[in-house]
């Protein structure tokens, strides 16, 4: 599905977040401007190192930097993606009755530490439906 196609589902119009249908990331902002995500599916690829990769959503306009400073602004609990290399590791996130609403944006990236940003590089794709302003 091409990225920003509305899409409406029971009393919403969506429009959709495709980080990358062909390439591979390690992260991506989902929209720079405030949002509601109501749904978000990340697969880590079957190539990727085996590791506890852990999915970050936060309330941002753009990716910031690596940092061993803690991070406060997760808007839903840093979650663990077990994954081995040789099978691919899919995650779904739906919150599709209300949603999270950021202020600033919306990114997500994989971090190999639970609370800080180390990011993971380039090991997923991801999928996510958010409100579209009306």
């Amino acid at each position: 599905m091409p990225a920003d196609k509305p899409n409406s589902i029971a009393n919403h119009t969506y429009e959709a977040h495709v980080s990358s249908m062909t390439a591979l990331v390690g992260g991506a902002v989902i929209k720079n401007a405030p949002r509601v995500l109501h749904k978000f599916n990340v697969v880590v690829d079957d190539t990727a190192g085996s590791d506890v990769y852990y999915l970050h959503i936060r309330d941002q306009a753009s990716i910031p930097g690596d940092s061993g400073s803690a991070i406060t602004d997760f808007l839903v609990p840093p979650y663990p993606v077990n994954h081995t290399t040789g099978t691919p590791t899919s995650f779904d996130l739906d919150m599709s009755n209300y949603g999270i609403k950021s202020e600033t944006g919306l990114i997500w990236y994989l971090s190999t530490a639970q609370f800080t940003k180390t990011i993971a590089g380039a090991v997923a794709v991801a999928f996510g439906l958010i409100d579209k302003p009306l």
